[in-house]
């Protein structure tokens, strides 16, 4: 059963519990958003976070990585926490409060889950590859969400067996150029690639008869990286 999608001018979030039909939830065209994945036996959560509403404009630096836009508009949902009664208003776009769920950890932190805690995040920029724990834009403010989402998941005697297992090394992605050129410009390569490759791209799929062996399994590529689990 997948429930409680949402879409707004700064986040969409999809919730999926893994008792039911197959079903898959995916996000393309990313672009300097950054998309969470928290799986675990029962469940699924993602978010796409978009760049400029989650960071605040300019996008130079993730310093600190407690800014008010990143802690009100990212972490708080994610761990379900109220936001003050006056949210800091940004200069790119006031605060939008949250349609769709927060993470429940429930779903999440008994034993035997098998929780994973997965990143997608932009490379710091000039960087010419996609790597898995690679040279990352905003660092400081993944680790702060890694370790707000381990608290949320450890409080009230949730059991998460270690902090390492489920604190998967973020993949950072290089950006494709989205710039159309103009008629005396070089062509542009990457606008081919755009929604028509792996390339800005994540897909999690839940199947309970998973390649037709009776067994339920899901699946996860974060651009050509898959990772997959009972």
């Amino acid at each position: 059963m997948m429930t409680g999608t949402q879409s707004m001018k700064g986040l969409s979030v999809s919730k999926g519990q893994m008792n039911g039909d197959a079903f898959q939830i995916m996000t393309g065209g990313i672009h300097g958003c950054t998309v969470v994945w928290l799986v675990s036996r029962r469940a699924v959560w993602g978010a796409h976070f978009w760049e400029t509403y989650s960071n605040n404009k300019p996008n130079v630096d993730d310093d600190p990585a407690n800014s008010p836009y990143w802690l009100q508009r990212v972490v708080y949902h994610a761990i379900g926490r109220q936001v003050p009664r006056r949210p800091h208003p940004g200069n790119y776009v006031g605060y939008i409060p949250p349609i769709g769920p927060p993470i429940t950890a429930s779903l999440y932190n008994q034993q035997g889950d098998n929780t994973r805690l997965y990143i997608y995040t932009p490379a710091v920029p000039g960087a010419q590859s996609t790597t898995e724990g690679g040279p990352i834009e905003y660092r400081r403010r993944m680790a702060y969400l890694q370790n707000a989402i381990y608290e949320h998941l450890t409080s009230n005697g949730g059991i998460i067996p270690s902090r390492e297992a489920l604190l998967v090394p973020p993949v950072s992605y290089v950006r494709l150029n989205w710039a159309v050129p103009g008629p005396d410009d070089p062509p542009n390569p990457d606008l081919d690639l755009i929604n028509e490759s792996y390339r800005g791209m994540t897909l999690f799929q839940w199947d309970p008869n998973s390649d037709g062996q009776q067994l339920a399994r899901w699946r996860l590529w974060i651009e050509h990286i898959f990772a997959t689990g009972p």
